[in-house]
């Protein structure tokens, strides 16, 4: 795992759900042996919603308005690694 982090080189979002399934890999393993490499790791938590909550369909319990604030999230994490905040 760490052979393919070493070649990443830019910065990394991570967009987490309630903590359940990855969220004890991202947070116990996966952002701390980034951040170890000196990867520049940001990480993003939205409660109350569950792994393909992106896609805003009820059963992950996001509505529009997540969705809305997700894309709405990436998109300044994105503007901000290009120098555009």
């Amino acid at each position: 795992m760490r052979a393919w982090m070493k070649e990443i080189d830019c910065p990394i979002l991570v967009l987490q759900v309630e903590p359940v399934g990855l969220y004890k890999t991202n947070f116990e393993i996966l952002i701390p042996e980034l951040k170890s490499l000196g990867k520049e790791v940001s990480s993003l938590h939205y409660p109350g919603v569950t792994h393909g909550f992106y896609w805003g369909t009820v059963k992950t319990g996001a509505t529009l308005k997540t969705v809305e604030t997700i894309m709405a999230d990436v998109s300044d994490f994105i503007g901000g690694v290009n120098g555009e905040e």
